[in-house]
């Protein structure tokens, strides 16, 4: 069996309100079937904008390099280096950078096309980070 593996130089930047990311494991990179595995990059005082939620599956973000502040839900909590965080299935949220380097962050989704279901929600404002 073919070893298959990519890195952000084998796939184009995605570059997406608040952030740039890099779909390394999904249906169309390395044929994934049942996962995919994403890199994001968030500068200084910027956010995942607008808000959205998953509607069929969970969301893991782990946090590679930075601190971050995640919304969800109208809640609020801070996530540093080597910490990952579940969002729950139809759960709004948002990631913003706190810190003063560039948030580096991996995300797992239990499908191979992470944008299935993405339902991003235009009207939801977060008035602390505005």
């Amino acid at each position: 069996m073919k070893i298959k593996k990519a890195s952000r130089k084998d796939v184009k930047v995605l570059s997406l309100p608040g952030r740039d990311a890099w779909i390394l494991v999904s249906k169309d990179s390395l044929d994934a079937r049942t996962i995919s595995f994403i890199e994001v990059h968030i500068k200084p005082g910027e956010y995942t904008n607008p808000p959205h939620l998953h509607t069929d599956f969970e969301e893991v973000i782990y946090i590679k390099e930075g601190i971050a502040e995640i919304w969800l839900e109208g809640d609020f909590a801070r996530a540093e280096k080597g910490e990952a965080v579940l969002i729950p299935i139809k759960a709004k949220h948002a990631v913003r950078n706190i810190g003063t380097s560039t948030l580096r962050l991996l995300t797992v989704f239990p499908y191979p096309d992470r944008a299935k279901g993405h339902v991003d929600y235009e009207d939801c404002r977060i008035p602390e980070w505005e």
